[in-house]
Parts: C-alpha cells; structure tokens; sequence
C-alpha cells in the first residue's frame, strides 16, 4: 500500500508500505509546535510578534520522510492557530498518530507538559516525545511526572528517524536504550543514552513547508522566509542558551537551490536567515554572495541576517549588499564595557559604534538588539545602555530583559548560586507557573514580572527600565517614521496598545526573584 493512500485510521495489519518486497508497518507521527498563551507571556505586546513557520519540526519532517518510508508525517503549529491544549488534543484524536513529537521553549513548557501528560493518559500505546533544549534542562519534571516517554537531546532529525525505525519493533513502552542522544525513565530512573553525532547540514533535505499553510504565516502575506544556512555558534555568550558549540555551514549551492525553491514554489521574495551566527565562514558567505549575484538572484530578492559585530567589515558588507542584503541585526546587548565582559560577549562598546557605523553608512537598516538587566547592571548602566541606543544610528531595536535561559551559562551559574532555590522542582503548582515567567518582554504585561534582576535593582525597576527604554527611542518622529515605512501603517496602528503601555507606570510590588548574584569573578 502506497504511503500516500494509506487510511487515516490508526496502525492496524493492513497499514504498510512496500520496501521491495518486504512489508513494512506504516508509522503515523504527529509533529507539535506546542501551544501558547502569548497574551500571557507578552501581555499587550503580543502584537508585536508574529508566529514564523516552525523551522525545527519541519526540518525533523523532512528527515523521517528522506529516511523512513513507511513514516507519515503530520504537523499541528498549535502556537500559530493561537490552539489550547485542550483544542490541539482534538486534533490529535482525530489524527491517530502512533507517536507524538512535541517541541517548546521554556515560555510555553507547561502547555507541553499538559499536552504530554494529556495524550499519554487518554491515548493509550501512543509513543510521546519531547525535544528542544528546555525538555532536556527539566527532563525530571516531565520524565518523573508522566508527561512524555522520550526527551530527545541536541539536533532531533536523525534521532527521530532511529526512534521510528525502532518503535516498528519495540512499540511504545519497548527498549529505546540503543537509541542515542535522548532521556528516559526506566526501573525508577532517569537514563541518559550518549550524545550523538551531529549532521552534516548538507545531507538534510530542506524543511517540509508543504505539510503546512504558509499562506496562513504574517510573513507570508509580506513575502517573507525563514532560512537557514549554519547551525551553531563559535562565540560563548554567557546569556546565550544555544547547545550546538560546533558551527557548521551548508555549501553556498545547497542555500541557493533553497531560495529558488522557495521563490518558485511559494512565492517568497525576502529571506530572513535565522542562523544564529551568519557569516561565521567568510569563505562560504561569500560564495554563497558571489552565486546570488552570477544567477542574478540578488535583483529578484531580499535577505536580512543577525551578525556578531566583530565580523562587520566594509569589503564584507560591500559584496553582501550588491547580493541584496538589506537589513542587518546587531546584537549590541549593552552600552557598558564590563558589562559586556562579565556577558563574555567578546566586543566592546566602541566595536559596538564603529561597526553600527559602517552599516549604517552602506545604507542598509540596522536593528540593535539590547539586553537591560545583564549580570553587572546598575542603574547607571542601564541608563547608559538607553543612551547609547539613541545615540547610534540605528533604525529599529529590540530591549529584552536579561532572561536566565535554560542551556545558558548564566543560567547553570545562578543554579549552581542557589538563585532558584525557592523553587521545588518537584511541586508542579509552583514549577509551571515559573516556566511562565521566562519571558523577556515583561513591560507589556501586568501580572509577569521579570525573573531575574541584578543586585540592588527591582523587579518594578527593570520593568520601568525597559519601558522608558522602547518609549525614549521611538518618541523622535524620525525613528517613528521609518517604522512605518519598515512595517506599513496598518501594523504600526496595531503597535498603538502596547505603545501606550510604555507610557503608563508600573503597577504593582513584585517580589525579589532570588537572592544569590553573579558578580563579575564568577563569569570572567
């Protein structure tokens, strides 16, 4: 039976496809970008983000579908159908899958874990599989209280594609203990396998868009596409909850074969790179710059990528802009120079200026991303930071503040501190409405506050940091301007609400979120 006129019943004798003339039992997996409540993480400001395909699960779709033949693959993006648990649990029943892959951040880590414990309560041999860094950081939680079976660690493709071709002969409660890179509970334990192997980029297939409603995505209706072309990092931010140390870069043919792909197929015209590190290879960018220019791509689309400072240079900004750059995003994160130490960002504040500099000066728009509240603010500094945001020539920002991020240096130094010591791990009622709270956004909302503030600053103050910080920057009518040439009027009216937030004080007395501190020795 052809996989493609398979019954969308559940696994019966019947349900196989053909590998020769080897039957095979079709396995039925439902891939899940866990649900959301994003009023309650982002308050007012939920308008100002937008729900982007989900690029994680759509990379392990197309995986299972190059490696397993007898897989099929659903998607349920619970996050951009603005889904409840209870609503995505629906949609499961009627699906019938045999395993249930769910991926989240720690923001919405509770909804995963209902949604886990939900199906595997009620939907009996169903296999439930975690994945994402904040599963991994808190496998006790959903391990020891029933709501998944699996945590896979690291990169999740090929682990996916072993767990399938071993759940056709174990079945859901059977011996995954060969399977590399995931968590387990087993005779009252937690079992951790050895980390595996990470891939070679260039032997994924690209992400499985057709399994989802692009028209359905914001930046669809503007043209935009996720894309990726490296995975990992070569810096060590100490804020930065990224696990894949080792960058690792697609050929500058396999990246173009993907835009014209997605220009041809969907329509795209801007690619928006979501590497965490773009350019970490001069070689492959500009390879990869040099082909969009000889096919002529660069005259029939846009991109935008995030680029670590120390990498702007003239000659380098020069070839990426004939290419068709256009926007750049700068993570700045502070104004202060040991601040920026003690974060090890490995730049300080005048390779900040200089390389804002330069591409301001290459006329492409440049976003600065600040980060208030870093481990060695004061409230001198984070002034400063406000200052030095409104002193550059920058076109849009983004203040978040300093969120611990499970996976991230920062965050294992202030476990190791006792800062979250007040937290009992094991009590549910306190442990998920923490998960909440791991947002970077507080100022739009009322009841969040944020999770971590230096010594000698309040909740209340950083709150009224970030608001003032967002509220001075867009106040001059040339900044306010250029948003709305950036973003059009309609979606900077929807901005209004939250604006208005900015202006307001903030309410309330927050309770101190710890007690231990991260002074500079402990970082350095």
């Amino acid at each position: 039976m052809n996989i493609d006129s398979a019954p969308t019943g559940g696994l019966s004798s019947e349900n196989f496809v053909l590998d020769g003339q080897k039957p095979i039992r079709e396995v039925r997996v439902t891939l899940i970008n866990a649900p959301i409540d994003i009023g309650r993480v982002l308050g007012a400001g939920s308008v100002l983000t937008d729900p982007g395909e989900p690029s994680g699960i759509l990379y392990v779709a197309s995986y299972l579908r190059k490696h397993n033949p007898n897989v099929r693959v659903s998607i349920i993006d619970s996050f951009q159908r603005n889904w409840s648990v209870e609503r995505t649990f629906q949609e499961l029943v009627l699906l019938k899958p045999d395993i249930v892959g769910i991926s989240c951040v720690t923001a919405n880590g509770s909804e995963a874990f209902r949604l886990g414990k939900k199906v595997r309560k009620e939907m009996g041999e169903t296999l439930v599989i975690m994945g994402n860094v904040h599963p991994t950081y808190f496998k006790e939680v959903y391990l020891n209280n029933g709501a998944c079976d699996l945590i896979v660690r690291d990169e999740g493709e090929a682990t996916a594609s072993e767990i399938v071709s071993k759940f056709c002969s174990e079945g859901s409660r059977g011996d995954y203990s060969d399977v590399k890179g995931i968590f387990f509970y087993k005779d009252g334990e937690i079992v951790g396998t050895p980390p595996r192997e990470m891939l070679d980029v260039n032997t994924i297939p690209f992400p499985a868009r057709d399994l989802i409603d692009v028209r359905q995505y914001p930046a669809y209706k503007e043209g935009v596409c996720v894309i990726h072309g490296s995975r990992g990092c070569t810096f060590r931010c100490n804020f930065c909850s990224l696990h894949q140390r080792k960058y690792r870069y697609r050929s500058a043919d396999d990246i173009i074969a993907e835009v014209i792909h997605c220009k041809e197929t969907y329509g795209y015209s801007y690619f928006l790179f979501f590497d965490p590190l773009f350019g970490g290879n001069k070689a492959q960018t500009n390879e990869f710059c040099e082909k969009m220019i000889a096919t002529g791509l660069n005259k029939e689309v846009r991109w935008s990528c995030e680029v670590h400072v120390n990498l702007i240079k003239n000659d380098t900004l020069k070839l990426w802009k004939e290419a068709g750059l256009v926007d750049v995003a700068l993570g700045l994160e502070s104004g202060n120079d040991e601040v920026l130490r003690i974060a090890n960002k490995s730049s300080k504040v005048e390779t900040i200026r200089n390389a804002v500099q330069i591409v301001h000066d290459m006329k492409l728009r440049v976003w600065g991303l600040f980060i208030l509240g870093l481990p060695g603010d004061t409230a001198e500094t984070i002034e400063q930071t406000i200052r030095f945001a409104r002193e550059l020539p920058i076109d849009n920002v983004h203040f978040s503040t300093f969120t611990p991020y499970p996976g991230s240096q920062f965050y294992n130094d202030l476990m190791a501190k006792g800062y979250f010591n007040h937290i009992d791990m094991s009590d549910l009622d306190q442990v998920l409405p923490w998960w909440d709270r791991f947002s970077a956004y507080t100022a739009f909302t009322d009841n969040l506050y944020p999770i971590y503030t230096p010594d000698g600053i309040t909740p209340e103050q950083l709150k009224t940091f970030q608001r003032k910080a967002f509220r001075t920057f867009y106040s001059t009518p040339s900044r306010a301007l250029k948003r709305v040439k950036v973003f059009g009027v309609r979606k900077v009216l929807q901005e209004l609400k939250p604006a208005l937030k900015l202006f307001r004080r903030v309410k309330g007395q927050y309770p101190q979120t710890g007690k231990a501190t991260l002074t500079p020795s402990a970082t350095s």
